[in-house]
């Protein structure tokens, strides 16, 4: 596979780990880290340089985290609302209707929990809709997110487990998804263990990751397209042993082998990937220290395949979509091995800042780069970015994407539909660090493929005001057999790249505005794939009763261009929320 994919599944224990600094897990999975430190002292940050399937760089994640604050905060409430979607221009909607009414009634829960060995934070909501006028049907919509991370034995045992659920407007139409959209439903969830001891100066990790991802999308239920339904199942694994700088060595070396493997259901396709490489780092001062690793690699994809008539053609159902043929011998789609190497280094001016790069040749022998970095300038407001290129399947990307979250991170969402808004998720106690998930969640596809690019974030709080924004490119190079039909029938890569800006403002104990504006521009090699994305919300709440009745209103404003089709759609609700 991608010297990316190697590089950062050998720092895959440190980020399994990276809970808080109350409770820090040894970083001896990543290159040793640049601080000089004992390897169980090390801060629980990933000192890696890309990406691979197993995780991402650690924009959530610098040297030094502020300090923890030690809380429970729970919170509940119920809603209902009622909601009108007007097509302001022909874009062939859900039915005839330009105007369509319904009403919801919705239930929720959000929360963080913070103590010495735990560290939570999740939310989830549950909404009903009726359809009053026009041809919306009655729908049940689940969306939430949570990450928990709990140390069963203090910096030894850790246990972690998160999870997802959201709805989008399907390939390339992660953002600006309205009460119009036939859409994707999007379940993801991982747990496993982390282990860390020592014998002597050696600092030895271990860790075990399963993941589940479910698409459910009922109107390719049964057919073997690669962008419609279905499941796949993640295992991420893997051991190292490191010493720090200075503890018998004047370099820090680790050693370090890994597995990692997604099944899908999609003509049965099955990913895996293994493992073993070296490194080393040198300081150069005390916050500067030069890297460099060698490994070797295995990659492979293989699957069933494509359902043939008596002449040897292929059958397609009536959308054009493939089957497969289970009693055909299995065909291959990637086989890589080999040697590969990176060197770079690790700058960390102040402690809550870091710079990484790393350059070299994959085990193909092609060139690659990779970086990350995370910069917090003053008390109030932060940036980071990363570069990656890997191996990936929709399945290990959303699980190295929740995997990735931060310990203490705001749920934020869709004023109008309520779901997960789009974008990036932010560490609420370190501005300028968090999680995109919108490049895993917008091409949504049962192929593996090599996955480059890269996001810019920042964000940021006041007394009154908070903002964030970022943006994020990927593209996505299919990996599909060697066989006409396969060119022929999908794409054989696409990219997409987003911009976004929220922010709100208090304006009072008890009220509130906020707004959201996006970007989205979605690019198949197979034109008639090709989806934009233009649109903004704003809303506003007051509450009453010391904050337990809440009103809320909201309005947005989405144009789409999707495939053939363009629409321009304007959405708004009005309800009342009451908080417990």
């Amino acid at each position: 596979m991608r010297l990316i994919s190697r590089h950062f599944l050998a720092g895959a224990v440190a980020l399994c780990a990276f809970a808080a600094p109350a409770y820090a897990q040894p970083d001896a999975y990543a290159p040793p880290p640049v601080d000089f430190v004992e390897p169980g002292e090390a801060p629980a940050s990933a000192p890696s340089s890309g990406g691979n399937a197993l995780l991402e760089p650690v924009q959530n994640a610098a040297p030094e985290a502020a300090p923890r604050r030690l809380r429970v905060d729970l919170g509940g409430y119920v809603e209902t609302h009622a909601g009108i979607s007007a097509e302001l221009a022909d874009g062939g909607g859900i039915g005839s209707e330009d105007t369509l009414t319904y009403t919801a009634v919705a239930a929720g829960v959000d929360g963080q929990i913070v103590t010495r060995r735990v560290a939570a934070s999740f939310g989830y909501r549950y909404e009903r809709r009726f359809e009053l006028n026009g041809d919306l049907p009655d729908s049940d919509v689940h969306s939430g997110i949570g990450q928990v991370r709990a140390q069963l034995v203090p910096n030894t045992v850790m246990v972690e487990a998160g999870g997802m659920a959201t709805r989008t407007g399907g390939t390339g139409g992660a953002f600006g998804v309205t009460e119009r959209d036939a859409g994707s439903q999007v379940y993801a969830g991982y747990a496993g263990p982390t282990v860390s001891t020592r014998a002597g100066n050696v600092a030895i990790n271990a860790f075990y990751r399963l993941g589940y991802i479910n698409v459910d999308d009922d109107s390719l239920a049964g057919v073997a397209s690669l962008d419609g339904g279905f499941d796949s199942t993640v295992h991420m694994a893997g051991v190292s042993a490191g010493v720090a700088p200075g503890q018998g060595s004047p370099v820090g070396i680790t050693v370090s082998a890994g597995h990692m493997s997604a099944s899908t259901s999609v003509f049965d396709t099955e990913f895996e990937s293994q493992f073993v490489r070296g490194d080393v780092l040198l300081p150069v001062n005390p916050a500067l220290a030069l890297s460099a690793g060698v490994g070797y690699s295995r990659g492979k994809v293989t699957q069933q395949d494509v359902l043939r008539d008596g002449n040897g053609v292929p059958v397609f159902d009536g959308n054009g979509n493939l089957f497969a043929d289970p009693a055909a011998p299995r065909v291959t789609a990637y086989d890589v091995e080999g040697v590969y190497a990176d060197a770079g280094f690790v700058w960390r001016p102040t402690p809550r800042s870091e710079l990484q790069f790393r350059a070299g040749i994959n085990d193909d022998g092609d060139p690659i780069v990779a970086g990350s970095a995370a910069f917090q300038v003053g008390r109030n407001f932060g940036f980071s970015f990363t570069l990656y290129d890997n191996d990936e399947t929709y399945g290990t990307n959303l699980i190295r994407n929740l995997r990735n979250l931060p310990d203490e991170f705001k749920v934020e969402r869709d004023p109008l539909s309520g779901g997960l808004a789009a974008g990036c998720t932010f560490d609420e106690a370190n501005p300028g660090r968090g999680v995109c998930l919108s490049p895993a969640l917008q091409s949504i596809t049962g192929a593996s493929y090599r996955m480059r690019g890269g996001s810019v974030l920042f964000s940021g709080n006041g007394r009154f005001w908070n903002w964030g924004g970022g943006i994020a490119y990927s593209r996505r190079d299919f990996h599909l057999p060697d066989d006409p039909i396969f060119a022929n029938a999908y794409a054989p890569s696409d990219q997409d790249v987003a911009v976004f800006v929220s922010g709100g403002r208090r304006l009072g104990r008890y009220a509130g505005i906020g707004f959201d504006t996006y970007v989205s521009v979605f690019d198949s090699e197979d034109n008639d794939r090709d989806v934009t994305t233009i649109g903004g919300r704003v809303n506003f709440d007051r509450g009453f009763l010391m904050g337990r009745l809440e009103l809320i209103v909201a309005a947005g404003l989405s144009h789409r261009s999707m495939f053939t089709a363009d629409s321009l759609v304007a959405d708004g609700i009005i309800g009342i929320r009451y908080n417990f």
